[in-house]
């Protein structure tokens, strides 16, 4: 994990397995290059796996944990929850997780700006932050997405800004990122 930053604003990266490295990396780079251009460390994160244990990658590699789901659970309502929990899938549907599920629902009502990167989408989609909000679907999912979640605003866009919920279709992550930190930059957050 990066050192926690005092005075910045703190990203969760969940990575579900068989997540896209393209679209992970794009997003934490966008992260890094904001730091770079500060000349600070105003943006951290974290990468959480549902059980703390090491996610494995769609190409096959395995990315460290910092931490379970479990543990950021416990912690949004504590100073520090983060600013921003960027789920990140892959090709593959992944199942269904209440746990995750359950989590993703308690951040959006504490109003924790929300991104779903590729399939990571159905997590949230299954947790309802999606209802009634444009979201990016990529190609391949859309028929099944429409289908499962019809009341959501499925969108062939390489990415959707919805107020505070970000969507990547596939490997655009930077700009669904680079969005996210603009906003918040123009936010004054």
């Amino acid at each position: 994990m990066q050192q926690a930053c005092t005075q910045g604003r703190r990203f969760t990266f969940y990575l579900l397995d068989g997540f896209t490295q393209h679209a992970f990396t794009s997003a934490l780079e966008a992260l890094r290059l904001a730091n770079d251009v500060l000349g600070r460390r105003h943006y951290s994160w974290q990468i959480l796996t549902r059980d703390g244990q090491p996610a494995l990658s769609s190409c096959g590699m395995r990315m460290m944990a910092d931490a379970a789901l479990t543990s950021e659970r416990d912690g949004l309502q504590q100073p520090g929850r983060p600013h921003m929990i960027v789920v990140c899938g892959g090709r593959a549907i992944p199942p269904a997780d209440g746990k995750a599920e359950g989590w993703l629902r308690l951040s959006r009502r504490g109003s924790i700006a929300i991104a779903g990167l590729a399939a990571g989408l159905y997590s949230l989609a299954r947790a309802g932050v999606l209802d009634g909000r444009r979201c990016a679907v990529h190609w391949e999912h859309f028929p099944d997405f429409s289908e499962r979640f019809f009341t959501t605003k499925a969108r062939q866009t390489a990415f959707e800004i919805d107020s505070d919920l970000y969507t990547c279709a596939g490997g655009n992550a930077r700009s669904t990122c680079s969005c996210a930190l603009s906003k918040m930059i123009s936010d004054g957050t």
